[in-house]
């Protein structure tokens, strides 16, 4: 009996191991492709400042959305 409970223990333990290491990946698919979603819009947001020599005046130019 006892070493049924063990045996009952172990593959309880081995599933949620399994478990957790898929939503482990999951969660790493994710954070992937939010980092992605966040250096793109790093680099299509910039904001270009162009200087009007004759003026001194700083313009500041979005991108067209």
């Amino acid at each position: 009996m006892m070493i049924y409970n063990v045996q009952l223990q172990l593959e309880t333990l081995l599933a949620e191991k399994a478990r957790l290491a898929h939503g482990n990946f999951v969660y790493a698919r994710k954070n992937c492709f939010l980092r992605e979603i966040v250096e793109y819009h790093q680099l299509t947001m910039q904001d270009v400042v162009y200087l009007d020599e004759s003026s001194e005046e700083v313009t500041e130019v979005y991108p067209a959305k």
